[in-house]
C-alpha cells in the first residue's frame, strides 16, 4: 500500500503541473458526479518511464505484490 500511496502521490503532484488537470474532461473522472479528480496516467515522458521502470525492476520491484 506505501508503495501504491507513493505512486499515486507522483502522478498527482506532476499532474498539477499539465494543462490536464486544470480542464473538466474525462481523462481526470470529470465527467462523473462526486467522482474525485485525479489523473489516469503518469504525466511523465517516455524516457522518464523507461528510468523509472529500470529503477523498480533493478530494486527488486521492490512495493509489488507478484503472484
Amino acid at each position: 500500500a506505501e508503495a501504491e500511496n507513493t505512486w499515486v502521490d507522483h502522478v498527482n503532484e506532476d499532474g498539477e503541473n499539465t494543462l490536464r488537470t486544470k480542464a473538466a474532461n474525462w481523462f481526470v473522472g470529470a465527467n462523473i458526479p462526486g467522482k474525485a479528480r485525479a489523473l489516469l496516467t503518469a504525466p511523465d515522458t517516455a524516457p522518464a518511464m523507461r528510468a523509472k521502470r529500470a529503477e523498480v525492476a533493478a530494486n527488486g520491484y521492490e512495493g509489488f505484490v507478484l503472484k
